[in-house]
């Protein structure tokens, strides 16, 4: 009879080629995903709702939608995405600041890689633009998790 499947300590990790992964970086990638699926409803939904039944006009319901988008994932990311954190190395002013950074950063990278590489490499846009969101999704979790939503650095005393 096989053994049950043994939960791993957070200091423990799943073997990778790269070498074990977290389980702590697992489930968090899982519930940023969690998370960008909510506010990509919300954004969406938003918009739609503002500007079809309640008659807003489309850029100021899509104004009004990534408002309320960008402070959701800000708070879900805070709140949920990084719930193991006992404490943060930033104060929450600072964490916003760099939350909005990092977002004007990834736009930027995103903007440019859809504007250049279609030339480059032979093809649409749009196609350009589903080829580069899985990498700034990454690039973004990564930024967000060592840069914004990070615990204080131990001081090795």
């Amino acid at each position: 009879m096989p053994s049950p499947p043994r939960s791993l300590p957070p200091e423990e990790g799943w073997p990778t080629p790269w070498g074990p992964i977290r389980r702590e970086v697992i489930l968090q990638l899982l519930r940023f995903g969690v998370t960008g699926g909510v506010v990509f409803g919300v954004y969406t939904g938003g918009t739609l709702l503002l500007s079809g039944p309640i008659g807003m006009p489309i850029y100021a319901a899509i104004a009004v939608a990534y408002l309320v988008g960008v402070i959701l994932n800000f708070t879900l990311q805070r709140h949920f995405v990084f719930l193991d954190r006992a404490t943060f190395a930033l104060p929450l002013r600072a964490q916003f600041l760099r939350y909005l950074i990092a977002g004007a950063l990834l736009y930027g990278a995103t903007s440019v890689a859809v504007s250049t590489l279609p030339g480059v490499i032979g093809t649409s846009q749009r196609v350009v633009f589903v080829i580069v969101v899985a990498p700034i999704s990454l690039l973004s979790f990564t930024l967000v998790r060592t840069a914004i939503f990070h615990m204080p650095r131990s001081t090795g005393a």
